[in-house]
């Protein structure tokens, strides 16, 4: 194993490192690490439950001091939280701050945040710099925060799906990613051995060039390296490139197969940095649904292998990158990944009810938009599968197929994939049922960096431009 060097000057006085979080697709063992509660100063819509912060030990929520915050001025973190769409009031009775919020995780942009003033912060006038702390690291300023993320990861992906020179595998491929062609990558060193043609890969120089060189340079991956690669690239179009560089260092863009990623410096799936474990989905269905962008996670078959045609669909690594708010609703109200579960389970044996032709109708319109069940709206896609199917009417298996692909949770979520781009859960469900029919699939949340490491740093960023 590569021996580990500390974080630069910028992010040690506020990142943690763990030991090893990251879960292999498609594992779904509960995480050995102790956890602690999120900072919750508004409390999640109908309900308490905050997901949980993982770090090494002791377990604890993350502490403001962690950003040493007090180097800060009272007027630099008053426009920070601005920035987060906090609207803020002086009244003249208040001799305490109090804070008002109306989902803003349910908001739609920054601009609806402002003017409808989904978080009002109440400031008595004697209001000193250290009064703000907690605010600007709470559930709202998350919040706000996720605003400037949706745009960096809808950003990120498409270029990266623009890019028709990054490929996926081929049967031919040795190793799980091929960054040979693009200088600004070199190989390096892995930190476990996981067979001769495995292949590791940093910033050879400036992260933030070598990350734009991915949006126009050929080279190949499979989905879960395409999920680190469409992960990074987020982080780099949130920051900018010049604070890409730094506040980030090279090993922490690590690129590798899952076990050397997991014992990596890897900011997103490694040993670097703090990590909420929302793998229920609770935490994000109760917040809204700008907590759901930016999860990752992955679409993974149920049965084993025996059970697959092509095996190369055993898994897809997914990164979520468009969410509504009936579909958080929706995932809330059924309680998480636990219902999805059960019910993809119902949905695959609806399936093998309905012909595969029919269940390739229903993918063209998944992708084209929302899935309809209305039988008029399913008539010109049953149409397009041929000569057999111009007079047709959708049976009774496809619609209620659709019905139950109608789940808003399911039908308005994308997620992006490569290489298939960024489409709704339901498209997903739908191909594999074309191309694995025999089993069903679940929907699995990966530990991640979105709501904690990469969010602290992002503050941070954001009060050092005023400091």
């Amino acid at each position: 194993m590569m021996k580990q060097s500390s974080l630069n000057k910028h992010s040690a006085a506020f990142t943690l490192t763990l030991s090893t979080l990251m879960m292999s697709v498609p594992s779904t063992a509960a995480a050995r690490s102790t956890s602690a509660k999120f900072i919750d100063d508004i409390s999640p819509r109908g309900g308490s439950h905050v997901g949980e912060i993982l770090r090494d030990k002791p377990a604890r929520a993350p502490r403001v001091t962690d950003l040493k915050l007090d180097q800060y001025s009272l007027s630099c973190k008053m426009n920070v939280l601005k920035k987060m769409g906090w609207s803020l009031n002086y009244p003249a009775a208040t001799s305490s701050i109090k804070i008002q919020a109306t989902d803003p995780c349910q908001a739609n942009s920054l601009q609806e945040l402002l003017q409808q003033k989904r978080m009002i912060l109440n400031l008595p006038a004697s209001s000193q710099s250290s009064d703000l702390d907690a605010v600007l690291i709470n559930n709202g300023s998350l919040c706000g925060y996720k605003q400037y993320y949706h745009q960096a990861v809808k950003t990120a992906t498409r270029k990266l799906d623009q890019n028709h020179l990054y490929i996926f595998n081929t049967p031919f491929t040795k190793g799980v990613v091929r960054l040979g062609t693009v200088d600004q990558w070199r190989e390096q060193g892995c930190y476990v051995d996981s067979g001769a043609e495995t292949k590791c890969f940093a910033p050879a120089g400036l992260i933030g060039s070598s990350v734009q060189a991915l949006y126009s340079r050929a080279f190949s991956s499979e989905c879960a390296t395409g999920l680190q690669i469409a992960e990074f690239a987020t982080i780099a179009e949130l920051f900018g490139t010049p604070k890409t560089d730094l506040y980030f260092q090279a090993p922490e863009f690590f690129i590798g197969d899952w076990s050397n990623a997991q014992n990596s410096l890897s900011v997103i799936h490694g040993q670097t940095g703090l990590r909420l474990n929302g793998k229920d989905g609770k935490f994000y269905g109760k917040l809204g649904y700008k907590a759901l962008i930016g999860v990752p996670g992955y679409i993974g078959s149920v049965f084993p292998a025996e059970y697959l045609d092509d095996k190369t669909n055993a898994n897809e690594n997914a990164l979520i990158v468009d969410a509504t708010a009936e579909g958080a609703d929706q995932l809330n109200k059924m309680g998480g990944q636990e219902y999805y579960f059960k019910f993809l389970r119902q949905i695959w044996e609806q399936s093998k009810q309905v012909d595969r032709n029919e269940i390739h109708a229903l993918q063209k319109m998944a992708e084209d938009g929302p899935i309809n069940s209305n039988w008029l709206q399913l008539m010109p896609y049953l149409r397009r599968m041929g000569t057999a199917y111009r007079e047709a009417r959708p049976s009774d298996a496809m619609i209620s197929l659709a019905k139950m692909l109608e789940d808003p949770f399911l039908n308005t979520t994308k997620v992006y994939v490569h290489p298939t781009g960024a489409q709704s859960y339901a498209w997903h469900i739908l191909r594999l049922a074309r191309i694995n029919p025999r089993t069903p699939y679940g929907i699995f949340f990966y530990e991640e960096s979105t709501h904690a490491e990469i969010f602290y740093r992002w503050v941070k960023s954001e009060l050092d431009s005023c400091k």
